[in-house]
């Protein structure tokens, strides 16, 4: 709902500009589009801000929230939204009530296609969270166009501050981690939408077995790796302590007595003059208790303390995120203190020695719950990518093909596990050489893995289990890098182009990057029948080397001194560049918090990069509640174009980018397709979307979109999200071929432009052929051929060619003359 007063605009047109993936700063969309306009009608530019304010948008479905009591209840919900969307349940919210059935994910009767429930969804997920928010304000950039052939206003419509990476060191690698955890989810999500839309098939158990595998490294493995930094963070403070009595004596007081105060004057309103005292009297209290033979055992409590609150505020910020982690991550956290307790009491805590003890034995039992679930998810994987075979295998005699669904579920769970595991290994690393200097040769005894008869030195330990515990990393970071470095052979041709540092032909760049595109697909699939059977011969290898410890099953001699000899080697070779890699990331590390928030925000090479994968995972995120990104965009689109509406624009022409345009089709099928959900009356101060609609339906709405996405990422990689995406087309020659109708989205012409190097989007009708993938599917000729058009069931207008040898983000520079003329031609 705008501030500004209404005039009408009937004689001007309206052009709406969505940004893509690279990262815009506000107003550069806008402005490049303005420039294209400007330069093709021979007109001038002129930028102004419009203040806007975005009011909340009601679902059309709500559904009643399960709200239940006490701890019980609480986790009980948070463990079953941790194992699967609520979106699959028939009553959303754990309730069973007649409204939530309509926008759920297979509803009993008739109704929206899957992607616009799913939009309503999230939209019903957010109104409890946000029920008593007020509308929050924004400012859009537009640019006015004026030229003898043309008077029209570029709005810009701005989401990138709703989605992308933060300014703060801090929030970026929070960032990171919620992205590498939740590639696992999306690929989970997909496979148990599928499985949902299909009923009971050959899907039920596969997703049963890959959303097991999720859940225990996602909430298992990853909080138990969190409790190995917890040991850190316990012991290495306690050494630090127990080096520098004196200094520890000096800062506790002046702490207490400083921090006494200064929470009196702040938290009770005394005067400074009344609170210092008091504050002195507890300075002395603790300088006297730290001179007792319990300094340290009091120095390390207080500590414990303050790091128990910072690791609680962490798990609830993490609960916003991945459900269950906070009630797990105290269970967790609970028996690592424990183990300290029990494993340090014989030397007694008073000293550097109990807290060595202590430490050092519950990372050992740490490390032996490491031991037990890696190969037990190993082993699950296997059985995931077996039964993913059988599935394709039942499914193709019943004339269902889930091939692409199943190569996302296993790209997903493969590269989030995968580089989880590098991470782990370099971080236990990292740990063990911050702590070796401290530790000395204090001698430590281990109680489980033994590596000699007698107690060694701590730091020694420490070095041998890092360095066996990070022999598997050779191995996963070769399977990495290969396949990293198969996926850059494919992008780099369209990399150079990018930068302006090659100019290939446009047929060979296209034929090129389609041809590595359908060799992912293939390599990903041989690559997981190798991968499960690796992962199950490692799992058993280390289930009964554990069992051997234990004594309950030897295996003979012969064959343990053979297998010594292959963790050996692979020892050897992992130890050999795993140090460089661990000073790089170390060095890269420190200089990004050296350089600070504002630097790190203009290192675009590292930046764009994660953006892009950022908007794809923030556009399917349901937490945290309050903060959808895909709502947010939503209620800020639709109260833009209400401000349109209400200007008296009677002709609309949008213009969408990358990610932008998949915003931009989903919102206007939403738009389209929302009375088949429900008909609420529109709440006071909110958008009445009906009229919105039916304006929308009267502009002749015209559509263009670059870099589209939509066909060769959304489509390919979800298609029981996107099925719309291949439906069938009349082409003009009179052929049937396959892409998005128009009028499912209240559009009278829809134009497509690409460069045939495009990594990100390119063309989305094409005719139909033999190739695997669909989505993939294309003539070679089109990469330097003519444009192609056609018209969809209800005679709405589709265009999609070809502008040449290029990338992804130089579509709206003024040198594209292809894009100028198609937009040009759109507006007049």
């Amino acid at each position: 709902m705008a501030t500004s007063p209404e005039r009408p605009h009937a004689d001007r047109v309206a052009v709406i500009a969505v940004h893509g993936i690279a990262d815009q700063k506000h107003g550069d969309t806008g402005e490049a589009v303005a420039l294209q306009l400007a330069a093709a009608s021979g007109g001038r530019s002129v930028a102004q801000e419009l203040p806007l304010s975005v009011p909340p948008l009601d679902p059309a479905v709500p559904y009643r929230r399960w709200r239940p009591q006490g701890w019980g209840g609480r986790g009980r919900k948070s463990l079953r939204q941790s194992w699967r969307s609520d979106f699959l349940d028939d009553a959303i919210g754990g309730m069973d009530t007649g409204a939530a059935q309509a926008n759920s994910a297979a509803p009993h009767a008739a109704a929206a296609d899957t992607g616009v429930r799913f939009t309503d969804y999230l939209l019903a997920k957010a109104q409890g969270a946000r029920r008593h928010h007020a509308a929050q304000p924004t400012t859009v950039s537009v640019h006015a166009v004026d030229g003898p052939a043309l008077r029209a206003d570029v709005f810009e419509m701005y989401w990138a501050d709703l989605s992308r990476l933060p300014g703060s060191v801090a929030s970026i690698v929070a960032e990171l981690f919620t992205l590498l955890f939740h590639l696992s989810r999306l690929g989970v999500d997909a496979l148990s939408l599928a499985e949902r839309l299909a009923g009971r098939s050959e899907l039920t158990w596969l997703g049963r077995v890959q959303r097991s595998a999720d859940w225990l490294y996602s909430r298992l493995l990853a909080l138990l790796a969190l409790q190995l930094v917890m040991c850190t963070l316990i012991l290495a403070p306690a050494l630090l302590f127990a080096a520098h009595t004196n200094g520890t004596r000096v800062a506790a007081t002046a702490i207490a007595a400083v921090g006494v105060a200064a929470g009196l004057v702040w938290l009770r309103g005394w005067r400074w003059r009344a609170a210092l005292p008091l504050g002195a009297l507890v300075g002395a209290a603790v300088w006297a208790l730290l001179g007792t033979g319990q300094a340290l055992l009091a120095v390390t409590l207080a500590w414990l303390a303050v790091l128990s609150l910072l690791y609680h505020r962490f798990l609830a910020y993490c609960e916003q995120r991945f459900r269950a982690v906070l009630g797990i991550g105290w269970m967790l956290y609970a028996v690592t203190l424990s183990c300290v307790a029990l494993f340090g009491r014989s030397a007694g805590f008073s000293g550097s020695a109990g807290w060595i003890n202590g430490t050092l034995g519950a990372l050992e039992a740490l490390l032996l719950a490491h031991a037990v679930l890696w190969p037990l998810l190993a082993l699950l994987v296997a059985a995931s990518v077996l039964l993913s075979e059988w599935a394709l295998w039942r499914g193709g005699r019943a004339g269902r093909d889930h091939r692409q669904t199943l190569v996302t579920a296993r790209l997903g769970l493969f590269s989030s596990v995968g580089a989880f595991l590098v991470l782990l290994m370099i971080g236990f690393m990292l740990s063990a050489w911050a702590l070796r200097s401290m530790l000395g040769c204090a001698l430590y005894e281990p109680w489980w893995f033994v590596g000699s008869p007698a107690a060694m030195c701590a730091s020694d330990f420490l070095d041998w289990r890092a360095q066996r515990n990070a022999s598997s990393f050779a191995l996963v970071a070769l399977f990495l890098l290969a396949l990293l470095g198969f996926v850059a052979l494919v992008f780099l041709p369209s990399i150079l182009r990018e930068m302006r540092m090659a100019l290939p032909a446009a047929a060979g760049l296209g034929r090129w990057l389609s041809t590595g595109y359908r060799a992912i697909e293939r390599l990903v699939r041989l690559w997981g029948l190798a991968v499960a059977l690796g992962a199950a011969i490692v799992a058993l290898l280390l289930l009964m080397s554990q069992l051997a410890r234990s004594g309950l099953v030897p295996y003979p001699a012969a064959f343990d001194l053979h297998l010594q000899g292959m963790v050996d080697a692979v020892e050897r070779l992992s130890k050999n560049w795993l140090g460089g890699i661990v000073i790089g990331i170390a060095g890269g590390a420190a200089g990004l918090m050296a350089l600070g928030k504002v630097a790190i925000k203009q290192l675009q090479a590292i930046r764009a990069p994660l953006d892009a994968a950022l908007d794809v995972d923030n556009h399917f995120r349901e937490f945290p509640r309050d903060a959808i990104c895909r709502v947010r965009i939503v209620e800020r689109y639709v109260a833009l174009l209400d401000h349109v509406r209400r200007q008296g624009y009677t002709r609309v022409v949008i213009v969408a980018h990358s990610q932008g345009t998949v915003i931009t089709a989903e919102l206007l099928r939403y738009l389209q397709q929302r009375d088949r959900l429900g008909r609420p009356a529109t709440a006071a101060g909110q958008v009445d979307l009906q009229a919105l609609r039916e304006w929308l339906d009267a502009v002749g709405l015209r559509l263009l979109t670059v870099g589209s996405p939509l066909r060769q990422l959304y489509a390919l990689r979800f298609p029981a999200l996107y099925p719309w995406v291949l439906d069938r087309v009349q082409h003009a020659a009179g052929t049937g071929w396959t892409g998005p109708q128009p009028h499912e989205l209240g559009l009278h012409h829809w134009s497509n432009l690409w460069g045939s190097g495009d990594y990100v989007g390119r063309w989305l009708w094409a005719a139909s052929d033999d190739t695997r993938p669909a989505p993939l599917q294309v003539d070679p000729a089109r990469y330097d051929g003519p444009m192609q058009q056609g018209r969809d069931s209800q005679g709405r207008a589709w265009k999609d060619g070809c502008i040449g040898a290029d990338a992804h983000t130089h579509y709206f520079e003024l040198e594209q003359r292809l894009v100028a003329e198609e937009l040009f031609a759109l507006v007049r």
